[in-house]
């Protein structure tokens, strides 16, 4: 069989209603990329097959409901999943849905001789347990500081474990072990999944005015009563806020956030089968971030990048719409795009500068009509405070004329 029947058949195997047996894992520690010391001092990786004990029967075992990220050629799957037989947290019933991300080398992006890494890893199956222990390790951290689950933006962590998806269930074929994380299920819908995109102009196109259903509740729909999101500008900035506030924590913690996306945040307005009042954001995929005391530079004894802040840096420093925030512009107001301005400026000769005030009610025109500050810096100070010493919330970098501490 060759390479794309190989992929083609892996597909498959994550079809509705496929089952998946599941074997506790313990990942190995990060690597795969820069951040982490060498894959070949003293960081090889644990092997997936697991020992006789660790086979035992009666391990949980999930039924597959639907992909929520999938297909050939996409790298990582998230699975929704229904537990069928045991469970990784307990009896829970509102916990018997989840989705679960898994690592299939088979459903990587296939790679040419030119494509190959100079240095290990080297191949998709190393890469893809790569993933598996970079972003178990976030989970696995955040886990143990009390900051995952609800209210928080990281999903509540429940382990790692490793499946057998052979090709086919028969003694005749090779034994294909993956490893998968198990996280709560969050019955919601990423930003862009509720989105439109302008094709022209690249910008997303929220459904404004309109009532969106974040889940499914056949008890709550048969009478009536769906918990529904109205979405309006407003929620969509203060998703937007926790996002940012949430992420600078992470920062703080010496947590690398580099995949903001709209693909990858999520509002719910559900925990365990009980509805929210507000939404909760969270975010999905932590396969880039880095945990500092995992890092090469930690291990080196170099201190973390803010470990002598005792606050929080304030979001104005790290974001900026020229950066990743540019993405999220649609959802956040179109008028902050800034090469809006630029074509303005180069139109009608220089602009007048604004600076990043936070006084929303001191810009004219914008926000006097609309409520919302001229700028997404002004919107920055606005949300989180001034950008001074005495802000008691967030820490700000002296005073060096160059604006939004983002790196474009």
């Amino acid at each position: 069989m060759n390479d794309m029947n190989i992929r083609n058949t892996a597909v498959r195997r994550y079809a509705s209603r496929e089952k998946l047996d599941l074997v506790p894992h313990d990942p190995s520690e990060p690597f795969g990329s820069g951040d982490f010391p060498p894959f070949e001092d003293d960081y090889q990786p644990r092997s997936l097959r697991p020992t006789a004990e660790e086979s035992k029967p009666g391990n949980p075992q999930l039924e597959i409901l639907q992909p929520i990220r999938g297909g050939r050629d996409v790298g990582s799957q998230i699975l929704l999943c229904k537990v069928v037989r045991g469970t990784a947290d307990g009896n829970n019933d509102n916990k018997k849905h989840a989705p679960f991300p898994i690592f299939d080398p088979r459903l990587y992006h296939m790679r040419g001789g030119f494509d190959l890494a100079k240095e290990p890893p080297f191949d998709d199956a190393a890469v893809a347990y790569s993933e598996l222990c970079r972003e178990a390790a976030v989970y696995q951290f955040f886990y143990e500081k009390g900051k995952s689950g609800h209210p928080f933006m990281i999903a509540q962590y429940y382990g790692c474990c490793i499946a057998n998806v052979k090709m086919f269930n028969d003694a005749a074929t090779p034994d294909t072990w993956v490893g998968l994380i198990l996280i709560e299920y969050i019955e919601g819908l990423s930003i862009e999944a509720m989105c439109t995109r302008d094709h022209s102009t690249g910008y997303l196109q929220p459904p404004l005015g309109e009532h969106v259903s974040l889940h499914s509740d056949q008890k709550a729909e048969g009478k009536g009563q769906t918990k529904m999101l109205t979405l309006n500008r407003q929620v969509c900035l203060d998703a937007i806020q926790s996002l940012l506030g949430q992420i600078v924590v992470c920062m703080h913690l010496s947590v690398s956030v580099p995949d903001i996306f709209p693909r990858n945040i999520f509002l719910t307005l559900r925990n365990n089968a009980l509805d929210l009042q507000t939404p909760r954001v969270v975010m999905l995929d932590h396969r880039f971030s880095s945990v500092w005391e995992h890092t090469r530079a930690s291990k080196a004894g170099l201190p973390a990048y803010f470990a002598d802040l005792k606050l929080p840096l304030h979001p104005w420093e790290q974001f900026g719409i020229r950066g990743k925030m540019r993405q999220f512009l649609g959802w956040i107001p179109e008028e902050w795009d800034d090469r809006k301005q630029l074509l303005e400026t180069t139109t009608h000769g220089a602009a007048a500068s604004t600076p990043a005030t936070g006084q929303a009610s001191s810009v004219p025109v914008t926000t006097e009509k609309t409520g919302i500050a001229k700028s997404f810096d002004d919107w920055l100070v606005d949300c989180f405070g001034p950008l001074e010493d005495s802000n008691p919330d967030y820490a700000v970098f002296p005073e060096d004329g160059s604006g939004s501490g983002e790196e474009d």
